[in-house]
């Protein structure tokens, strides 16, 4: 079965308007949960989700601002320049918090998925970055770390893909 026919134990049940539309404005990496599911299923239950990671980015996005026009005023030996510069750690903490309670709110199959997910962006970044490191030994420019959530990420997407083509 092509993996636009909805599932779940219910093969051959095409997908309506609607699933569609949501599946469209899901983030990539819950595209194959979002096809393969049930969508009113994974509507509801991840609407929570999507609700908390995006107030918890908008305050980082604020934050962030506030924190990077703030550090530009304050002078060098300022005793604010340290908890400024780490305030946007406060909403980035929310996205986890987010994550961890939306791996509560989701079904076994769901959880499992979003697990791989994760467990494919460590393993994939851990060994992008620490062959980088090695690179830098070789004579490579030394990279910030802000690097390694850039690398993460594309990985993170990709595992809905690898969980549905495992599952083939």
């Amino acid at each position: 079965m092509p993996w636009w026919w909805a599932g779940h134990g219910q093969t051959g049940r095409k997908l309506s308007a609607e699933n569609v539309s949501w599946v469209l404005v899901k983030e990539s990496r819950t595209l194959y949960t979002a096809v393969v599911m049930n969508s009113k299923s994974v509507s509801r239950s991840w609407i929570p989700y999507y609700l908390e990671f995006a107030v918890a980015l908008l305050a980082y996005g604020v934050l962030l601002l506030i924190s990077l026009l703030s550090l530009k005023a304050l002078s060098r030996d300022s005793g604010w320049r340290i908890p400024i510069a780490l305030l946007p750690m406060l909403p980035a903490a929310g996205v986890v918090l987010a994550v961890v309670r939306q791996l509560g709110r989701v079904d076994e199959l769901q959880r499992q998925q979003l697990l791989e997910s994760l467990a494919i962006a460590f393993a994939g970044s851990a060994l992008v970055t620490f062959g980088y490191g090695f690179l830098e030994n070789a004579g490579f420019p030394q990279i910030s770390w802000f690097f390694v959530w850039p690398v993460m990420a594309p990985f993170w997407l990709l595992g809905p893909l690898f969980s549905y083509l495992r599952s083939r």
